[in-house]
């Protein structure tokens, strides 16, 4: 059964190779590559492009203008936000859909989503290619997972994090420039000049 989608000024386009499951929904110019798998009632956002043999689980909603790089797997259930980047090979999965070893077909079956805990990427993170994210957890916006790292705890909004496990190493603004400590809990982007607080282990743009 085709996928559904609206009237598009832009049609989605998807690979003669891809296998998009009942349900699912392509948004506007989103594209869809080669032996790519997109399960029942994913939704792909405005734009975004799902890279060369990736899989996104059913009921997976990935966002608007969003980059899904070539192997990535985005199990079920997770919420991908707009504008976000995901490396080559990257594995966002519950630890269930971990010990399994592999992808659950995009028309059932797996893991039963009872016992399954999702995994939320903020608008604008980066998650590097190879890296392992382990629900549940929280990516922030514009934080930025290192390539294979492995991840099991949430990760604050403009953090850096690296190594296996994890490990917070830097703050970024939202040019994903690295931020400077110029007073105490004042923190700058040398590229744009806009100034962050850090407050209570959160990172803020001052207004």
């Amino acid at each position: 059964m085709a996928a559904q989608h609206a009237t598009h000024s832009v049609p989605p386009r998807a690979h003669d190779s891809a296998r998009i499951a009942s349900g699912a929904t392509l948004g506007d110019g989103c594209e869809i590559r080669a032996d790519a798998v997109i399960g029942a009632h994913a939704h792909i956002g405005t734009g975004t492009i799902i890279g060369a043999r990736s899989y996104v689980g059913r009921a997976v909603l990935v966002g608007k203008g969003c980059v899904i790089d070539h192997d990535a797997q985005l199990h079920e259930p997770a919420l991908i936000e707009d504008s976000v980047q995901i490396g080559p090979s990257v594995v966002l999965a519950n630890r269930a859909a971990l010990a399994l070893g592999g992808a659950p077909s995009p028309h059932g079956g797996g893991v039963d989503l009872d016992i399954l805990h999702g995994i939320v990427v903020r608008s604008g993170a980066v998650i590097g290619a190879g890296a392992v994210c382990a629900a549940p957890l929280v990516i922030g916006r514009w934080a930025i997972i290192e390539p294979d790292a492995f991840v099991t705890t949430d990760v604050p909004d403009h953090a850096v994090v690296a190594g296996n496990p994890a490990r917070q190493i830097g703050w970024v603004g939202r040019t994903r420039t690295p931020l400077i400590n110029v007073d105490g809990d004042l923190w700058q982007c040398p590229a744009t000049g806009e100034s962050y607080r850090l407050t209570d282990g959160t990172m803020r743009l001052e207004p």
